[in-house]
């Protein structure tokens, strides 16, 4: 700065100078201009020496604000920094900001809602005080009602303990005469049990004078399992008796037309034994009676059908059949047949032997015989149900399907009948008509009643057929394939045999036996119809 001025200066006095040579030649002049001039820049370098003294001032003073800018400059920038970061700042928070004020404006509406609302609620809260004062003023009235009764009470439980002292001591004394008196009870109820035991025990004699029914299962425990196959009734028998002794099947309140209406035939045809009819002295060895009554007259008796056994001693089991048991429900009385299955051993029943009919027969009110009179007797328990061809006695199962069935009718009104068993037992009403077609009949028993009028259509010529025309009855029975000249008409006469037989080519046989002033018809048929 100081080396430009002095280039300035001296290029002034150059011109100077040259200026004065033009002027003129006056040398004080030029003396006295140039000593001003000298003087101009003696004070010019002094001025020089100020300015550059100023300017070397001004120039330090230039580094200081260069040095200080820069560092206003940086200080600016860390600032705009900042600022801007400030800025980003302020933005957030305003929308922070805008957010909290839009949420105290929520708060503000909530407030305000919650000032109405307890102003509501002040008003109720009132009115619930209010109602809650009056709720404590009558629960303390209720609460002092409470202590005079809890008083009372108190006095009372007092005068309770002081009775369920004396109640307990009489429940005690209770108790043990309910006890004395359960015992007592419970004696009486198994004196029952045993006299109810006793009873059914004995009801398997009953009727039997001076019989005694013993204890099955301490007696051997006599058993039996009853099946059939087909109309055979099969027996299978044990027990753990060692002493020889005989088994009885006993059927009672059968009929007792059996006898005298059919010769005992349908005993024979349902248990394949000899039947001995009850005349003067014959020795009876399966028929015995039982008593149902005793009245003024002496005893009221219905018989029972008897079949035998014998098992030898250490013998325990055995088996047995009948072939049609089922021939047993026939009982134009409609009674009701029972069965009972006993066991007697030897010398326990001392009326075990048969019996004889006396000559002039058994005198009204007399007492029969049975084969257990004075006897002990063993009842023999059978083992599940019974089997369908005993199925007319109680606890038997489902009826036998036929034609392997037996079918028994009793009181047999007037009508029509188409019959499929093999095995066929009727008993008619009195008069008729009635009308029998007997699919499969290979056994039939007929017992027709008084003024009865039957037609019997029998589909097997071979079959074994017994028929008892009633007093003043008609029967016509038609057989297939019988063949005319074989045909018999036979009308009762007095004086004369009114029975007789038809033996047919198949090898059948009808017997037949007539009542009094009735008739019957053995006659060919070829069944036109089909029916067969």
């Amino acid at each position: 700065m100081k080396q430009n001025i002095s280039a300035v200066l001296l290029c002034l006095l150059m011109i100077a100078s040259s200026l004065a040579g033009c002027m003129g030649t006056d040398d004080s002049t030029d003396d006295s201009a140039i000593a001003e001039l000298e003087n101009e820049i003696t004070m010019q370098d002094e001025k020089i020496a100020e300015l550059e003294a100023e300017v070397a001032t001004l120039i330090t003073q230039h580094q200081e604000a260069m040095a200080e800018l820069a560092t206003v400059q940086s200080t600016l920038q860390t600032t705009q920094a900042s600022l801007d970061s400030a800025e980003a700042n302020a933005t957030i928070h305003q929308a922070e900001i805008s957010s909290l004020e839009a949420e105290r404006e929520m708060a503000l509406a909530e407030v305000s809602m919650l000032n109405e609302l307890m102003s509501n609620m002040s008003d109720q809260s009132n009115e619930t005080l209010e109602s809650m004062a009056l709720q404590i003023a009558e629960l303390n009235q209720h609460m002092s009602n409470l202590s005079l009764m809890l008083n009372e009470s108190y006095d009372r439980h007092q005068e309770n303990v002081t009775l369920v002292t004396q109640l307990t001591v009489e429940r005690d004394n209770l108790q043990a005469a309910l006890d004395q008196a359960n015992n007592t009870i419970a004696g009486y109820l198994q004196d029952a049990a045993d006299a109810q035991a006793m009873a059914e025990l004995q009801d398997h004699v009953d009727g039997i004078i001076n019989a005694v029914a013993l204890d099955s299962e301490s007696n051997g425990d006599p058993r039996v399992t009853i099946t059939n196959n087909g109309l055979s009734t099969h027996f299978s028998y044990t027990s753990n008796i060692t002493e020889e002794h005989t088994i009885y099947v006993e059927i009672c309140n059968s009929s007792d037309t059996w006898e005298f209406n059919f010769d005992g035939k349908l005993f024979q045809a349902a248990t394949g034994l000899n039947w001995v009819s009850m005349q003067s002295d014959a020795e009876i060895r399966n028929y015995a009676y039982r008593i149902s009554y005793i009245d003024t007259y002496g005893f009221n008796l219905y018989g029972c059908y008897i079949l035998k056994t014998p098992v030898s001693s250490n013998q325990f089991n055995t088996t047995f059949s009948y072939p049609n048991l089922n021939l047993f429900e026939y009982s134009p009385d409609s009674q009701n047949p029972e069965l009972y299955i006993s066991v007697c051993k030897q010398n326990d029943c001392p009326q075990t032997a048969d019996w004889r009919v006396p000559y002039d027969w058994f005198r009204d009110g007399e007492l029969h015989p049975h084969y257990f009179l004075g006897g002990n007797v063993i009842p023999v328990t059978i083992n599940s149900e019974l089997p369908c061809t005993i199925s007319f006695l109680a606890g038997a199962g489902s009826s036998c399907q036929p034609p392997s069935c037996t079918d028994v009718m009793e009181n047999v009104g007037s009508g029509t009948y188409i019959i499929d068993c093999e095995s066929i037992a009727l008993g008619e009403s009195p008069y008729g008509p009635t009308n029998y077609t007997m699919l499969n009949a290979s056994t039939i028993f007929f017992e027709q009643n008084v003024y009865g009028d039957s037609e019997i259509y029998v589909c097997d010529a071979s079959a074994s057929a017994y028929l008892f025309t009633g007093p003043y009855g008609t029967a016509d029975v038609f057989i297939l394939g019988l063949g005319s000249s074989d045909e018999i008409n036979h009308t009762y006469t007095t004086g004369n045999p009114n029975s007789g037989i038809l033996e047919t080519s198949s090898g059948g046989t009808f017997k037949y036996k007539l009542g009094a002033w009735s008739d019957i018809s053995l006659l060919d048929w070829n069944d036109p119809d089909g029916v067969c």
